[in-house]
């Protein structure tokens, strides 16, 4: 859990002093209230250890939770207080969110969902109530990390990037949920395209 956060951000703080502090571990954190385990590794990032959408029927299902109910994730808030307590008007507060777009990759499985995607029929279906309920949360999640004292919240939307899209699918697909998020957050959004923009 994320409770030496602050700790280890002041000492980074100490030892390079540069210009933010950064308020959350990592963000495959986003998944857990949705159901997800984490894997951690020892040489690279935490992973999912399960996929919440086994099919596509589940979508329709699928109930929108609240990541502020979530401990490991109540952790991340109270690290992004502390550090806003130290360091607000000293260094910029960062706090970060999966993308509305992205999220299903890890929901579901990348090749699922770009095979939702991909299929008129399936997109047809259930994409756009995928996207209003992954938009519900990390619009929630966002808002929260502002709440807690982030001064800049990073959407990381790796699944939007010109390294898995053509520029067309990007236009009709993701733009505007990325568009819907910036809009509904009502704070300042960082846009991290993980892969080529």
């Amino acid at each position: 859990m994320p409770r030496r956060l602050a700790e280890g951000q002041t000492r980074l703080i100490e030892q390079f002093d540069h210009d933010a502090v950064f308020a959350f571990p990592h963000i495959v954190q986003d998944t857990i209230p949705w159901g997800t385990g984490l894997n951690f590794h020892e040489d690279g990032p935490p992973t999912v250890d399960r996929m919440v959408i086994q099919k596509f029927e589940d979508i329709p299902r699928l109930a929108v939770p609240d990541a502020t109910a979530q401990p490991y994730l109540r952790c991340t808030l109270d690290a992004a207080t502390a550090l806003a307590r130290q360091f607000k008007g000293d260094r910029i507060v960062v706090g970060a969110v999966i993308g509305p777009f992205s999220l299903p990759g890890l929901l579901m499985g990348t090749r699922k969902y770009v095979q939702m995607l991909l299929d008129p029929e399936l997109r047809q279906r259930y994409h756009a109530t995928l996207m209003e309920k992954t938009l519900a949360y990390t619009v929630s999640w966002a808002k929260a990390q502002f709440a807690a004292g982030c001064d800049l919240v990073v959407v990381a939307e790796g699944l939007a990037s010109a390294t898995i899209l053509q520029e067309k699918t990007f236009v009709a697909l993701a733009k505007p949920v990325i568009m819907k998020f910036c809009e509904r957050v009502g704070g300042p959004v960082g846009l991290e395209m993980v892969g080529d923009a």
